[in-house]
């Protein structure tokens, strides 16, 4: 008797979001400020997908004296994702087997999909069940954007204007596939990239009397 296997079934999961949020926010005539947080975690549907976000804003205006008032903003998010870095299997057929006569998961499958596709019969499948164990890809995305200023009014018919803007990125990706697995390579293939931006302007400002 030949043990079928149900790829869809393997490849598909119900998935599972969660989702919080925080808002704060109080004023009054010489202060005002807003902060608000969210935090998500999404698992897709497709099994080894995972995804974790947290993001939170804060605006911040302030009238220190009759003649200076400071202002800012700020905004950050921080995303860490998990994807498979292997074949679902899904279109397999179901008489594919992924176990050896001993029990143990086969390192490759016989591509029986070549029959239906246009695929060369001599490539093996890989067996997603194998390497769902070890490939993957992660990624880490962290993005923080701020912005500052001041006014000061020295004068009733002269004012300066400051306003600074900040821009911070980090972005980390790890890529992996076990070197006993079907294709793997084995070293881990690590790629980041990080960003970093700055702007000031000063503006004076004169009103005609």
């Amino acid at each position: 008797r030949t043990r079928s296997t149900d790829w869809r079934k393997r490849a598909y999961r119900t998935a599972l979001t969660q989702d919080y949020s925080l808002n704060i926010s109080v004023g009054s005539k010489r202060m005002q400020y807003y902060i608000s947080y969210n935090h998500r975690d999404e698992q897709g549907v497709i099994r080894g997908y995972d995804l974790s976000r947290n993001i939170f804003r804060g605006r911040f205006n302030f009238d220190i004296t009759s003649f200076l008032s400071i202002n800012a903003n700020i905004n950050g998010s921080f995303v860490n994702s998990k994807s498979p870095n292997y074949a679902s299997g899904e279109t397999y057929m179901p008489w594919i087997t992924r176990y050896d006569k001993n029990g143990l998961l086969l390192k490759e499958l016989p591509n029986w999909g070549s029959y239906d596709y246009d695929m060369h019969p001599e490539e093996p499948f890989s067996n997603p069940l194998l390497e769902s164990q070890y490939n993957d890809m992660t990624v880490k995305q962290s993005d923080l954007y701020g912005s500052f200023g001041a006014v000061v009014k020295p004068l009733s018919w002269l004012s300066f204007t400051s306003a600074n803007t900040f821009t911070l990125s980090n972005n980390n990706q790890n890529d992996y596939s076990y070197i006993r697995t079907l294709g793997g390579n084995g070293p881990l293939n690590r790629s980041s990239n990080r960003p970093v931006s700055y702007t000031h302007q000063t503006l004076p400002t004169n009103r005609i009397l």
